[in-house]
């Protein structure tokens, strides 16, 4: 299946890394924010190292019958673009069967999620604070799948994601030297959060107390305090009490954030801990 990716040879070879057996893929649509070519090349480069496949959508849709079957060669699949572009994906395979497949859209496109849920198991709203989304979804992107195809300290399993993304998901990301940092600006939706995908990236020396500190903030959902107007009823009571049922994946830099991560955002990470959360079930 011919891809994006072969524009160009590739990263280079001291740049290549380590992979899981997992197999992961983008299909990347034409609907995008105005993105000079040079910065779509590198993104390309930025997703090479992990051994991801980036296909376009348009080749896909062209070529339906033979191509889309070979969808099934890849455990999670991951969507950039309109729901539209996607629409041949509805009758090509049981939502039992084939990859989990993924749509990452900005939070400004909550009004088409019932669109991209007709070709998808789950969509991720991100959160974005520019027009051009591009590079900020594929910044959700690289750590949530990195944690899928980088052995790691820790990792999500694909069937952890088979199990948690249903339905919406909430993105976000929060850096800090501190862990107390990133408790403090929690949004609300941890709150009433069913489940949680997280994936942080640390510095050498943060430990393992920093990082499950942050975690057990969201699992128990501590991160707020609560009024006497988010218990109005026991349902809301029961809501903000159960638990969230919580998979993480810890990644060392090492020197993964300088070799790759700089090439679409210089300054993706600033803080010794950064964490890029997905929440399911709000």
């Amino acid at each position: 299946m011919e891809s994006i990716s072969d524009m160009y040879q590739g990263p280079d070879p001291e740049e290549r890394l380590i992979t899981r057996p997992n197999r992961v893929a983008i299909i990347l649509g034409s609907k995008l924010p105005t993105t000079p070519p040079k910065a779509l090349e590198d993104t390309l480069r930025f997703f090479s190292p992990l051994g991801i496949r980036v296909l376009a959508a348009s080749s896909l849709q062209e070529q339906e019958k033979m191509d889309s079957s070979r969808l099934y060669d890849f455990d999670v699949v991951g969507l950039i673009g309109a729901p539209r572009e996607f629409s041949f994906l509805r009758s090509f395979r049981p939502r039992s069967e084939g990859p989990i497949v993924l749509a990452f859209a900005p939070k400004t496109q909550f009004g088409f999620s019932k669109r991209y849920l007709r070709i998808s198991d789950a969509v991720v709203l991100c959160e974005s604070s520019r027009n051009d989304w591009f590079s900020e979804i594929s910044n959700v992107i690289f750590h949530f799948f990195e944690s899928l195809v980088v052995p790691s300290l820790l990792n999500i399993d694909i069937a952890d994601v088979k199990n948690i993304a249903r339905g919406i998901g909430l993105a976000f990301n929060e850096s800090d030297d501190l862990p107390t940092g990133i408790i403090s600006r929690l949004p609300d939706s941890c709150l009433v959060a069913r489940s949680a995908l997280l994936h942080f990236s640390c510095a050498e020396e943060v430990k393992l107390r920093e990082i499950y500190s942050i975690s057990k903030t969201i699992a128990m959902k501590q991160g707020v305090e609560l009024t006497e107007t988010d218990l109005q009823t026991d349902k809301d009571a029961m809501k903000l009490i159960r638990r969230v049922n919580v998979k993480m994946g810890i990644r060392i830099r090492e020197g993964l954030r300088s070799a790759v991560e700089s090439r679409l955002q210089p300054q993706v990470e600033t803080g010794r801990i950064s964490m890029t959360a997905i929440l399911f079930g709000i």
